[in-house]
């Protein structure tokens, strides 16, 4: 019942869609769109408790029920969520908003991946598993997705990401970007440390050499050398052009290399 659900999100994002082509060139269109906008955005919060509440996974003989959160391998609904909200508090607040750049987001968030089928990246695994790992498998795989971790280290390497390439950015305008690295660094910190003792239950030993993390903490270590380096006053911009570098390669990292965070 859940996919159909999301089959029906996916009729409104197209409707989305064509309403915010019709309104680029028909201003009358405007308050049509911003409607279905309304409307989805309330249809996608009840999608999404219904997914939390009723996603299950087959592991074999077992059907295991999990709470994830509803960012968790469905980010575009995430970032089209967030996208809803910006939206409407500009219209509330009576502001102009850029249709072509929301179109280019719209078209983003419907075409890269498919609303649809939640969980996708689990399902393909399990597929490759062999049944003799089934059991062992199914336990973590289950406190992995259930863990209370999985609520707060997420969202907090998203926020020290995002300051830290703040951060980057503004060192290139030469401006101060001192705060957004101090905010990053303290977000990417308490990451580590709730990162910790999930690792440890979840996979044991090995993670220590994931790719992932062996970036994350070398990353760490980078923008603590940064924040030493603003105090001196001295290659701090040349420092932070390698955290930026690391940031990028800890996001490939994921993909590039087999590893506990790739599912692998």
């Amino acid at each position: 019942m859940t996919y159909e659900l999301f089959s029906l999100l996916n009729a409104f994002l197209f409707l989305s869609l064509l309403l915010l082509i019709l309104s680029i060139f028909r201003e009358k269109y405007e308050k049509f769109f911003v409607g279905t906008v309304v409307f989805s955005f309330l249809y996608l919060v009840f999608v999404q408790v219904l997914y939390w509440r009723e996603t299950f996974v087959a592991f074999g003989n077992y059907v295991i029920r999990f709470y994830p959160p509803f960012w968790i391998e469905n980010e575009k609904l995430f970032f089209w969520f967030f996208l809803s909200a910006v939206l409407l508090l500009k219209v509330r607040e009576g502001k102009e908003f850029s249709k072509i750049a929301l179109l280019i987001m719209l078209l983003f968030v419907i075409f890269v991946q498919n609303p649809s089928n939640p969980l996708p990246n689990l399902r393909r695994e399990l597929e490759l598993f062999n049944p003799a790992y089934i059991d062992y498998y199914a336990a973590r795989a289950a406190y992995f997705y259930n863990s209370p971790y999985m609520w707060i280290h997420p969202p907090l390497l998203f926020l020290a990401y995002a300051y830290l390439l703040h951060s980057f950015a503004l060192s290139l305008a030469k401006k101060n970007e001192y705060d957004f690295a101090k905010n990053g660094y303290l977000f990417l910190t308490l990451g580590l440390i709730f990162g910790y003792p999930w690792a440890i239950i979840a996979w044991g030993e090995n993670w220590w050499w994931d790719p992932k993390i062996a970036m994350s903490i070398m990353l760490w270590v980078i923008y603590t050398a940064y924040l030493h380096a603003r105090i001196g006053g001295k290659f701090y911009r040349e420092i932070n052009l390698a955290g930026f570098g690391s940031l990028v390669a800890t996001y490939l990292m994921t993909y590039l290399l087999p590893g506990v965070h790739g599912y692998g």
